[in-house]
């Protein structure tokens, strides 16, 4: 089996890829609430910036996500 490969060897999602969905959960989380606060609030310079940083890192994991499916 390759190395991160999406499951181990007895069928179970393989740690890395557990941490990388919980990663993302979380991640979608903040982003959804920060964009629920900016339609009220708007965002704050600081704000917009913590976003755009979770972005990026969502675009690091998907990345990685298709590199699992590709290695399967």
């Amino acid at each position: 089996m390759k190395s991160g490969a999406l499951q181990r060897h007895d069928g179970q999602p393989s740690e890395e890829l557990k941490d990388i969905c919980a990663e993302l959960s979380n991640l979608f989380h903040q982003q959804n609430d920060a964009l629920e606060n900016a339609v009220f609030m708007g965002m704050t310079d600081e704000q917009s910036k913590a976003f755009e940083k979770r972005r990026e890192r969502i675009m690091v994991l998907t990345a990685r996500l298709k590199e699992f499916k590709e290695e399967a």
